[in-house]
Formats: structure tokens, C-alpha cells, sequence
């Protein structure tokens, strides 16, 4: 333990910042800070764009001949929904807050717990968008198949 009242200790001054590592910095930040608000508003967006492909698709159904549908059991019929639901779910999850214990007296504490908000808000919302594809692709699968 290092023992603050020896008289050996001095003070290190440093010098400041060039202006280059001030811009690093503040563009740092910047994306830190960008980052958050693009994961929520894209979740926020793809929350209502799989609802809305949900009903849509929902509805289609109601016009398509009985004929063309027959031979399909009505359990892949639904898969589409159900993939779309699922999508939405998860990026609810992205979307809504999470709550992290940190200690205000460790700065490291909270930039660590920013930065693994950060890390599973985006993992999410990558398991969202791969969700969305899938769902695309049975989407496209139940329409080749009719």
C-alpha cells in the first residue's frame, strides 16, 4: 500500500491533451453515446414493423383461395406469425432498459456496466435482425410452397 504522506512522493504533472487526442476522445464518446440511441430507435422501429408484417400477413390469408391453401396444415400456415411475434419480443427486450448495480465510487464500475449494457443491447438486436430474416425466408417458403 502506497502511503501518501512520504516525503519521497511527488505530484507528476502531466501535459495536456494534443488537440488530435482530445478529438479521439470526444469522438470516443460520441459513438459510445450514438450507439445506444441507433440500437433503441432501430429497435424501436423493427418492434412495430414485425407487428405490423404480423397483421398483414394475417390478413392475407383471408383473401387466398381455399384451394391454395388446403393441401398446407394450418400450423405452418401460422409459422410466419409466430416468427414475427417472436422477432418482436426480442427486440422488445433490446429496447427496454436493464438495470446494472454499479458503484458511483468506481468510475470503472460504471464504465464497465455501460459498456456490457452496450454489448447486450446490440447482441440483441443482432438476434432480432437474424430472427427477422428467418422470419422473411418462412414468409417466403409458405408463399412458394402455395
Amino acid at each position: 500500500m502506497i502511503n501518501m504522506t512520504d516525503a519521497n512522493d511527488k505530484i507528476i504533472e502531466s501535459r495536456p491533451l494534443s488537440v488530435n487526442t482530445e478529438l479521439e476522445v470526444e469522438l470516443g464518446k460520441k459513438v459510445i453515446f450514438e450507439t445506444l440511441k441507433s440500437v433503441n430507435d432501430y429497435s424501436k422501429f423493427m418492434i412495430g414493423f414485425n407487428g405490423i408484417l404480423a397483421g398483414l400477413y394475417t390478413g392475407l390469408l383471408k383473401f387466398i383461395p381455399q384451394e391454395l391453401i388446403q393441401n398446407i396444415h394450418p400450423s405452418i400456415l401460422f409459422l410466419p406469425v409466430l416468427s414475427f411475434i417472436i422477432t418482436s419480443i426480442i427486440f422488445t427486450i433490446a429496447y427496454f432498459p436493464q438495470m446494472k448495480l454499479i458503484s458511483l465510487n468506481q468510475p470503472s464500475s460504471i464504465t464497465k456496466a455501460y459498456e456490457e449494457l452496450i454489448e447486450e443491447k446490440v447482441t440483441m438486436s443482432q438476434i432480432g435482425t437474424w430472427c427477422f430474416i428467418i422470419s422473411i425466408i418462412i414468409l417466403a417458403l409458405i408463399f412458394i410452397i402455395m
